[in-house]
């Protein structure tokens, strides 16, 4: 990957989740070379809880039940 490179990191459901709790760990450094796509996530990535991601994408479905119960994931497809 080198000391430019960038991580593409895809996860859905609770794979999210487990970026999410697993990216709390990073320093903003590490996070700012990751870039998260998100399908279905049981939990949104936004630029609020990781502002140093250098970007972070999330996708839902408007019929998605998970929408009704995670807020974030409602927030995120406001935006």
């Amino acid at each position: 990957m080198g000391p430019r490179g960038t991580i593409i990191h895809m996860c859905h459901s609770q794979g999210a989740l487990i970026t999410y709790l697993a990216a709390q760990s990073l320093t903003p450094d590490e996070q700012s070379r990751i870039e998260v796509i998100n399908f279905g996530g049981a939990r949104a990535l936004t630029r609020q809880d990781f502002p140093h991601f250098k970007r972070r994408i999330n996708y839902y479905s408007v019929n998605d039940p998970l929408l009704t119960f995670v807020p974030s994931a409602r927030a995120a497809l406001n935006r």
